[in-house]
This record gives C-alpha cells, structure tokens and sequence, in this order.
C-alpha cells in the first residue's frame, strides 16, 4: 500500500494470512494485515510536484524495496524459490492519493495517475497483481474513514469479539500537509457526512468530513497571503515567524516577489489564522463546525494523528491527559521565542521555522473550527499505537484485504476417471432427453382424447 501524501510517499507492506474458510458462511473469515516497522520506505517529493516523464524513476526504489521485504518473508517461511515470481504476481499493490493530488486541476491530476498506471503495469518493475483502479486519488472522506478504521483497529474497538473492555469507539483527527479530517460516531441520526463502514459482517455508520486547503501546509500558505497585504516597498512583517526568520514569498493578487521578516506575534498571528476560517457562516442544518459544514455534536474520545501528534510530541505536550488550553499557552511562549531559542529547544527540523504557526493554527482549528472545549482531555496524540503507526494506510489495507475473495472448502474428488464423468453425463442427458419426449406425447394424446368426450352436462330438457 502507498501512501502517495502531498510532502512524500511511503510504501507499506503488509502481511496476512491466507483468505480460506472450513466452511461456507455468509460472514467469511475476517483478515488482519500485520507490519513490521522496517517494511516501510519513503521517498520525497509527493508525486503532484513531479512531471509525467519523471514517474518512472521515482517509484522504482518503492517498487524494488517492497519485492525485497516480500523475499526476504518468504524465505524465513521456507518458501521454494521457484514460487517467488508466482508469489509476487498475486501479491495485490495499492496506491492512494491523498491531498497533495486533489488540489490540482483535473488534467494534471489526470495525467499523472495514468502515468503512475503505466508504470504498475510494468512487470519488470511491478512483478505485483495490479489492475488501474488499485491506483487512484482518494475522497477525502476515505482518507478520513480509514484513518477512523486504523484507530479503531488498534484499540480493539473495530470488530466483533474484541477483547477491548471499552467498545465505545474513537473519533480520528488527521492533519495532513493539504487537508484536514474528522471521523466519529454518532449516537444520532446523521444528516450530512455518513459513510458505511462494511467490515466482518457488521455496517457501521460514521460521520466523516475533509477539507481541502486546510492542511498544515496549505494554510500556512492561506496566511502568508493574509500577512502580504499589509506589504510596504516589497516588504512586510510575518507574526506567525519568530523573531530572526526571514524569507520570501509570491502574493497570489499581482505576483509581486515580497520579502518578509519575522516578530512572533502571537495575537496578531491568532487574528490572521483565525481569518482563515468562516466562523459565520450560515448554518443550514443547526449544527456546524466552520465554513457552514455541518458536524454532529462531539462525541467520546479521539486520536489526533500525523501534524497533531508530531508538534504535540516535539514540544513536549502530554500525549495523552493534556487539556486543549495547555496548547494555547505552549503556542503564546514559542511565539515570544527568537529563531535561536526555538532551534535550542526544539531542534531544527521540518516544523521549526513554522512551529509558532502550527501550535495556534492546531489550537484554533480544534477549539473554535471542531468545538472541543479548552478544558478538553478527550483527545490523544499519537502517532503510534502500541508500536503500529497510526495512518489511514492499515485503515485501506484492512478494508481492502477483506473485499478479496476467500477459499471454500475443497470439495472431494470424483471416484471415476475424466472419461468416466463425460459418459455418466453423457448418459444423464439422454434420460433426461427420452422422459422429456414421453412427457410431451403423454400430453398431446390427452388433449386429443379430452377433444372427442361428450360432456355429461350437455343435456337437453
């Protein structure tokens, strides 16, 4: 399964056990992929930054990496040698775009999943069982429900028999670079968002929504172009950017190339996150989150993953336990940092430079977008359950492995030769052909003889 993300994608492979049942039933055996953390491999950019011609390149090391976990696994099960081509042309390959590919216009996105197609269709670089529609760009609310699904999964709150002792389940939060999802049951009717979930017999019904632009990314991208506007001689000052940053940036109104300097605002940094939300909009259907979305009320615990997880974990807020308003305070102090403070405390990596940024925009859009009250416990950021990543990826894997069709029980052979069986079918059919006949001229001689028989009420008085 390939998680083609809008900053990378990552291969995973996964592992299950073979799909036979002892017997027919109308609920087959539910399948339960398994991972180990060193079967997966990411390389970078995501594929919306690539052209068509540089496709091929970019995933030949997933492609080769992903037969070399499958080798190695079948020779530590003792697997004939002779069998790994069969193995691996029967091994199912999956390939979900997520974000990074919807915000493109539809002849980019197009011509790059039918690139990515070509590709898989090479046996000389994909030896795996692939058909087009295993490569696609994922709804956002897929994104979400499979998310939902993998959190579910690792809490022991997914299927039937499970040997959790709370059944309620979790919502799921992801925070992607381009978009944004919240997945959680309701107790109540649905009136918009409802997704089915079909999985080991049961249907549940989930409340799932996506949006688009509302990635960590793209927002920061939103507000730079808010801060631009107050640019004065090609110059302007970013609040959500400590103190000692600087860079540059396009303002989309007239492609001006603009330099910025960073202050660590933290209330005007709020002001300009909080313009990115449509908080008053009309709400049609009485319960909103923003942009006049509807979401039901909040209901139990949730596991925020990805972005969440990561700059929770980076500056040491509690996984689990921690009240939102603890993330408003932890976002005012890294604002008040310089660049060299941020860098001494936290390190110097992918969130650094925007880490005052994603602390208010997480806060903002958790509190005042989802509703989660600032003395809120009920979420948990992990990135991790029990050593399994939490990402939509196990979600996808999980759903499709148990849509691939099981064997039956294996029905006994003949106790006669192939010729044998021709002849005794042979011999059926001619009975079957002779009692047909005779049926037929039994019926036409009673007709004929009810023809000429006087009726016995035909009497005249």
């Amino acid at each position: 399964m390939i998680d083609a993300g809008s900053s990378g994608s990552r291969i995973y492979v996964y592992q299950w056990t073979h799909r036979a049942s002892d017997e027919i039933s109308w609920v087959p055996p539910t399948s339960e992929p398994v991972t180990q953390s060193d079967w997966s491999m990411k390389v970078t950019p995501g594929i919306s930054a690539l052209t068509v011609d540089q496709v091929e390149n970019y995933f030949k090391p997933l492609l080769s990496f992903a037969g070399n976990v499958i080798v190695k696994a079948m020779s530590k099960n003792n697997v004939v040698s002779d069998n790994v081509t069969d193995k691996l042309a029967v091994t199912p390959i999956y390939l979900g775009a997520t974000a990074g590919m919807r915000v493109l216009d539809t002849t980019t996105r197009q011509m790059l999943m039918n690139a990515v197609r070509r590709v898989f269709h090479q046996k000389a670089l994909c030896p795996f069982a692939f058909d087009d529609h295993n490569a696609r760009v994922l709804s956002g609310e897929e994104e979400g429900v499979y998310g939902w699904i993998t959190a579910n999964y690792l809490t022991h709150t997914l299927l039937p028999n499970s040997s959790s002792s709370n059944p309620i389940s979790v919502g799921a939060l992801d925070l992607g670079g381009a978009s944004t999802q919240i997945s959680f049951q309701s107790p109540n009717d649905l009136m918009a968002g409802y997704f089915p979930i079909r999985l080991a017999g049961q249907t549940q019904a989930v409340y799932t929504h996506s949006f688009l632009y509302y990635g960590i990314n793209e927002a920061a991208a939103r507000r730079a172009q808010i801060a631009a506007r107050s640019a004065v001689n090609g110059r302007f000052v970013d609040p959500c950017h400590n103190t000692g940053y600087s860079g540059h940036v396009i303002r989309n109104s007239d492609q001006a190339s603009l330099e910025w300097t960073g202050s660590g605002d933290y209330a005007s940094c709020l002001a300009q996150v909080e313009e990115l939300f449509g908080f008053n909009e009309t709400c049609y259907d009485g319960s909103c989150s923003f942009d006049g979305v509807y979401q039901p009320e909040l209901h139990g615990r949730f596991y925020a993953m990805s972005t969440y997880a990561s700059v929770v974990q980076m500056v040491g807020l509690k996984k689990e336990g921690g009240k939102l308003q603890e993330m408003v305070d932890k976002a005012r102090d890294v604002c008040a940092m310089t660049k060299e403070d941020v860098i001494e405390h936290y390190g110097n990596n992918s969130f650094t430079d925007v880490l005052c940024h994603s602390l208010t925009y997480m806060h903002t859009i958790l509190n005042k977008g989802f509703g989660f009250p600032l003395s809120s416990d009920a979420i948990m950021y992990d990135g991790d359950i029990n050593g399994v990543e939490l990402s939509w990826t196990l979600g996808a894997m999980l759903y499709q492995a148990n849509a691939l069709p099981w064997d039956l029980p294996a029905c006994e052979k003949p106790a006669f030769s192939d010729k044998e069986f021709v002849g005794i079918i042979a011999s059926l059919s001619a009975i079957a052909a002779i009692s047909l006949i005779s049926f037929v001229i039994a019926c036409i001689r009673l007709r004929v003889s009810r023809k000429f028989t006087p009726l016995q009420d035909d009497i005249m008085i």
